[in-house]
């Protein structure tokens, strides 16, 4: 368990390394100065500019907040991404173990050196923060398929709005949510249906 938990930690360290020194790997483009223009903006213009963007305000408001802390230096502005591309490592292996725990920290490898996970992670884009979201609503709704409860269905509802407010095709994930959710309890249905038939048939019998 615990060489376990060292390998995660090694994983995020290497993770960290790589995103640091890629993060001005290349020059500062459109889209991240348009970041920066909505972002510099009090919470009521970014809202409104937001719709020239075609993107949700969320991560507009949480670069606004950062860049009231860290600045507006290139640096300032790109490492917001890559906090929530680091965060993004550790979900992902909670995510990745629920399917096979034995490859889980290989498949976690391969995500920490991702050259798209890195590349969004050096943008001052909604991109990272997307991934981050995404990660945390399907883990989490996985979690709440093996068992309900409060706790879960709260998380899933705000780690699900979160990303819907991030990046509009987060809508797409209530397409496999609803699969998912359809086959799980029609399954339990048909069990209780059929235990319930199972009974009434032996009683009938007597």
């Amino acid at each position: 368990m615990k060489k376990r938990i060292w390998n995660i930690y090694t994983i995020v360290a290497i993770s960290l390394l790589i995103r640091v020194l890629y993060l001005n790997h290349h020059d500062f483009w459109f889209d991240e100065a348009f970041s920066w223009f909505v972002a510099s903006k009090n919470f009521k213009s970014i809202i409104i500019a937001s719709v020239a963007d075609n993107h949700p305000p969320l991560y507009y408001l949480i670069l606004h907040l950062w860049m009231d802390v860290f600045g507006n230096s290139e640096v300032a502005l790109r490492s917001l991404s890559l906090v929530f591309g680091l965060l993004s490592v550790p979900v992902f292996y909670k995510l990745a173990k629920t399917f096979n725990e034995k490859l889980s920290l290989f498949a976690t490898l391969l995500f920490s050196i991702s050259p798209l996970a890195v590349y969004y992670s050096a943008e001052t884009r909604m991109y990272s923060l997307f991934l981050l979201l995404t990660l945390c609503s399907v883990y989490v709704w996985i979690k709440l398929l093996t068992k309900i409860n409060k706790f879960r269905a709260l998380a899933f509802i705000i780690t699900l709005t979160a990303s819907i407010y991030t990046h509009y095709l987060s809508f797409l994930l209530f397409i496999p949510f609803f699969y998912t959710a359809f086959r799980n309890f029609s399954y339990k249905f048909t069990n209780i249906y059929f235990a319930f038939f199972d009974r009434f048939s032996k009683k009938l019998q007597k």
